[in-house]
C-alpha cells in the first residue's frame, strides 16, 4: 500500500499519512477512515500531516474527495498540513479554504516534515489546539 497511516507524534495529537508513489483516493480514503478510528480513540484536538513529498500529484477528481473528507472529520480535528505539495494541491487549498471557512486558517502547507511538527508546536502553543 502506497498510503501508510499512524501516529505523528508520542501524545497522539497529531496523525501522520506517509503517502508515496502512485496511489488512489480509495486508498486514501481507507487512510482516512483508519485515522478517524484512530482520533475516536482520544478525546485531544488531532492535526494530519500529509506528507506527500514522494508521491505522485493528486489524481483527478481531487475537489470532490476532499469535499467529502472535510464534511466527515470528527469534531476534535485540528489542522491539516501538506509537505512537498505543487501549485495544483495549493490551488486546491485555496479553493478549500474559501469554500469552508471554518477550515480556511487551518490547511497548511510546508516543505519539509520538519516543518510540519514546527508549525504544529507553534499553533499548539498559540491556541492551544495542534
Amino acid at each position: 500500500m502506497a498510503i501508510k497511516v499512524d501516529w505523528g507524534n508520542d501524545r497522539k495529537t497529531v496523525v501522520h499519512y506517509d503517502i508515496k508513489g502512485k496511489w488512489s483516493w480509495l486508498e486514501l480514503e481507507a487512510g482516512l477512515q483508519q485515522s478517524i478510528i484512530m482520533t475516536l480513540d482520544v478525546i485531544q484536538t488531532v492535526s494530519e500531516i500529509y506528507d506527500l513529498t514522494y508521491s505522485q500529484p493528486f489524481p483527478e477528481n481531487s475537489l470532490e474527495f476532499w469535499r467529502n473528507a472535510l464534511r466527515v472529520m470528527p469534531d476534535n480535528r485540528g489542522h491539516m498540513v501538506f509537505i512537498g505539495t505543487d501549485k495544483e494541491v495549493s490551488r486546491l487549498l485555496s479553493i478549500l479554504s474559501r469554500m469552508y471557512p471554518a477550515w480556511s486558517d487551518r490547511l497548511h502547507t510546508v516543505d519539509t516534515l520538519h516543518q510540519a511538527h514546527k508549525l504544529l508546536n507553534y499553533l499548539e502553543s498559540k491556541n492551544g489546539i495542534a
